[in-house]
């Protein structure tokens, strides 16, 4: 989700360190409901991404600050996002699932503006 925000403002590249196989139809259905034009693809793990030109890397986890913290060889600037962990697909009411989604997205929207004066 915040690849989508994020991507209205500049170049972003999303990676997780242990990431699942699918793109998750919550988080499109939650970037869709909130008017944003971007299409969730299949999550990308950290070897899949380039950090050549990266200016800044932002965890949403503390695995993967923790992860980050030890691979980053080139000193990139990291910063560290509390966010809320999303309930996994099915662990809860769909309905209650998309909930806390939102509320994540919000999480995230806020930070968003607060970090980068948006």
């Amino acid at each position: 989700m915040l690849e989508a925000m994020l991507s209205q403002h500049t170049s972003i590249e999303s990676a997780g360190i242990d990431p699942v196989s699918f793109a998750n139809p919550i988080t499109q259905e939650v970037i869709n409901n909130n008017n944003f034009q971007f299409v969730v693809e299949d999550p990308k793990g950290m070897d899949e991404v380039s950090l050549e030109g990266v200016d800044l890397v932002i965890a949403v986890s503390d695995p993967a600050y923790q992860y980050f913290k030890t691979h980053n060889e080139t000193h990139i600037p990291l910063e560290y996002w509390t966010t809320a962990t999303p309930p996994l697909l099915g662990e809860i009411p769909r309905n209650a699932c998309v909930s806390a989604y939102q509320s994540i997205f919000e999480e995230l929207n806020e930070q968003m503006k607060n970090s980068f004066r948006l």
